[in-house]
C-alpha cells in the first residue's frame, strides 16, 4: 500500500524478487495501478530485461540475498528507497526492502 508514497518515478516496472506467493499477497492489497510484477526469485532476467527496455527499474527484495536479489550484484546503479518492515519486524530489521536500479553508463 506504501509504493504510491515511496515511488518517484512513476511508469517504471516494479518487479518483486520474492516468492511468487509473497508477490500475489502484496498484489491483493496494492491500489490501482501499483501492482507488483511478480516473478519466481531472485527474477534476475526480468530485472535485466526492464533494465534494457526502460533503463530503469524499481525492485522489491524479500530476505536478499538468502530469497531476492542481491541489488549489487547486478550491473546497475542502485538506490535504497524504502524499507517495509512485516508485522513483528521492526523498520531497521525490515526484509522487504525497495530499491531503483539504473542501468550502467559503462
Amino acid at each position: 500500500r506504501a509504493l504510491p508514497d515511496v515511488v518517484v518515478r512513476t511508469g517504471l516496472t516494479v518487479i518483486a524478487s520474492m516468492r511468487p506467493d509473497s508477490c500475489y499477497q502484496a498484489n491483493f492489497y496494492a491500489h490501482d495501478g501499483w501492482m507488483l510484477t511478480c516473478t519466481d526469485a531472485p527474477g534476475i532476467e526480468a530485472i535485466e530485461a526492464a533494465l534494457a527496455e526502460d533503463g530503469a527499474v524499481y525492485v522489491l527484495t524479500d530476505h536478499a540475498p538468502l530469497i531476492g536479489v542481491d541489488v549489487a550484484t547486478l550491473d546497475a546503479k542502485a538506490t535504497h528507497i524504502a524499507d517495509f518492515p512485516r508485522p513483528g519486524e521492526t523498520v531497521e530489521g525490515a526484509s522487504v526492502e525497495l530499491w531503483l536500479l539504473e542501468k550502467s553508463n559503462e
